[in-house]
């Protein structure tokens, strides 16, 4: 997902006027011009499975097992999981 990728690397949609034309790299290895990322912050249906797998890693699953739980908040953390790790790999000593 760009947008939890964009939030990640902590870009926003401000950005010089002389830079709207630049192109991106993500870590994840997509591309994404500055005029996009103003787009793809206005997606809510992006934003709101954001907003639910932040909320499924501090409380977890909101009917208890995964098998409880409706298709699409399961799907939501199968997507999003790989992608959080990359960002925020855990550390054991």
């Amino acid at each position: 997902m760009t947008l939890y990728s964009i939030l990640s690397e902590g870009y926003s949609d401000s950005f010089p006027e002389e830079e709207k034309d630049r192109v991106i790299r993500l870590k994840n290895g997509s591309f994404i011009s500055a005029m996009e990322i103003n787009a793809a912050l206005q997606d809510e249906d992006a934003a709101s499975a954001i907003r639910f797998y932040q909320r499924f890693k501090r409380m977890g699953m909101p009917y208890g097992s995964w098998a409880l739980n409706p298709e699409r908040l399961v799907e939501v953390v199968d997507i999003l999981e790989p992608l959080d790790r990359f960002y925020h790999p855990q550390v054991t000593i």
